[in-house]
């Protein structure tokens, strides 16, 4: 019987994490929505664990419908069965406004969970969201949420959202340089991918943080100390140019013949064939992808 799943990501990447499942799980019917993805699959395989665009996967254990705007109909909550566990949390969010709050929606699934409920980290993570009037109730598949990577043992400041950092990379589909790479998530993303990638940044301390995150991956990268300014012509740039500090996009002459850029608004850059906003910590950053 197949297994429904739900897998949530960053707003603006859906259709790269949808391109990413089909190449890992080989599917062709994904459907996307808000800052998600759904799809079936035989069975649960490991494969669901290596999506590196994705935030965290979830399998689908019941759909209810009639689940509107209304707290009363919180109550149709309450005929689910979803068994038992030693522990477990729970995580809720809604499209739209409704008369309740996440909190009283998180309480209305928790009390058909039998077990102790705990804030986080329990045996059980239940996800509850609802669009239109229909409730969604899917369970962590993971020990914890796949965003989390075990390699982040250093981090500095501006580091890039690991699946935000997967997606560009893929984006960029080929070997590339990131020269602001802070701690490294662009490149070891990219690496991961299967893509050879080397950094290097202006800040020593940064530059010894992604080769303890790359070790930490089990990666081999080659980082340096340099100023971007001074980088040498190379066929690939991916990279976030640190907000408010660096000089603007359009007036770093990055030599490159592809460029994959995450700033803070549009770059203003000749030769742009892709451009779109994407949701960053709540705010709104703009991917640019540039042929010259």
């Amino acid at each position: 019987m197949p297994v429904s799943m739900l897998a949530r990501t960053l707003r603006g990447i859906e259709w790269i994490a949808r391109d990413e499942a089909r190449s890992r799980l080989g599917l062709e019917r994904i459907e996307l929505g808000h800052r998600e993805l759904r799809f079936s699959v035989p069975e649960l395989v490991p494969e669901l664990l290596e999506l590196g665009t994705v935030d965290d996967v979830f399998q689908i254990l019941a759909e209810v419908d009639g689940v509107t705007r209304r707290r009363e109909s919180l109550a149709r909550l309450a005929s689910l069965d979803l068994g038992a566990a030693p522990t477990f949390d729970v995580t809720a969010s809604f499209l739209g406004k409704r008369n309740y709050n996440r909190f009283e929606l998180e309480d209305a699934v928790a009390a058909s969970m039998g077990g102790m409920r705990v804030a986080r980290h329990g045996a059980v993570s239940l996800r509850i969201h609802v669009v239109g009037e229909v409730a969604t109730v899917a369970a962590r598949i993971a020990s914890r949420p796949l965003h989390r990577r075990a390699y982040r043992v250093d981090t500095v400041p501006g580091s890039v959202h690991p699946p935000l950092a997967r997606a560009l990379a893929l984006l960029a589909g080929a070997p590339f340089v990131d020269p602001f790479c802070g701690a490294g998530t662009i490149p070891i993303e990219g690496a991961l991918a299967g893509l050879s990638t080397r950094g290097s940044d202006i800040d020593s301390r940064a530059v010894q943080a992604a080769r303890r995150n790359a070790g930490a991956a089990g990666l081999r990268i080659p980082f340096s100390v340099a100023d971007a300014a001074g980088m040498a012509p190379v066929e690939c740039v991916v990279a976030n140019p640190p907000w408010g500090k660096a000089v603007p996009a359009a007036q770093v002459d990055l030599q490159a013949r592809r460029l994959v850029l995450l700033t803070f608004g549009p770059t203003g850059l000749d030769h742009i064939v892709h451009e779109q906003a994407v949701r960053v910590h709540g705010a709104l950053a703009t991917i640019t992808v540039v042929e010259r």
